[in-house]
């Protein structure tokens, strides 16, 4: 049985080097570069972010910042974190539960902005699909983030 799974693990390595920790690197290198990117395009070409000022795209651009944070990146973060951690796997789920926890509290704050700017603006809400879609997929990462939860503690 080692030697078959020995063999197994060797069916993965490319050059010595395993193909699952380069692609982790491929990754946090993604990581960096679309946090740079959407950090550019929001502070240099809309004007910035926040919750509290008088100019509402600031506002509105909390919107795609806290959804790209949230969902792309953290919640990418967590899935990865479950296979390339080196340790436990009990320590392992925690950490991926805590990541996902922090990816569903970032599309929250990401829903209260734009909710906020349509309330401050004096739009109406939920109109297009995008963002019938968009709550529909929140919706269903807190009943995983919610699910995940019940598994680590009753695990």
């Amino acid at each position: 049985m080692e030697k078959a799974n020995n063999r197994s693990r060797a069916s993965y390595r490319t050059a010595g080097v395993p193909v699952s920790s380069l692609l982790t690197v491929f990754a946090h290198l993604l990581f960096i570069a679309i946090t740079t990117l959407l950090l550019v395009w929001l502070l240099h070409f809309r004007e910035g972010l926040s919750f509290t000022s008088t100019n509402k795209m600031k506002l509105f651009n909390l919107h795609p910042f806290f959804m790209v944070i949230g969902f792309v990146l953290v919640s990418g973060e967590a899935i990865m974190t479950f296979t390339t951690i080196p340790a436990r796997r009990r320590t392992r789920k925690y950490f991926h539960m805590f990541l996902h926890l922090i990816g569903l509290g970032s599309s929250i704050v990401g829903l209260f902005a734009i909710f906020k700017f349509q309330h401050d603006t004096a739009k109406v809400d939920l109109l297009t699909l995008h963002s019938w879609i968009g709550i529909s997929t929140v919706s269903f990462y807190a009943l995983l983030v919610v699910s995940l939860v019940h598994i680590v503690y009753c695990d």
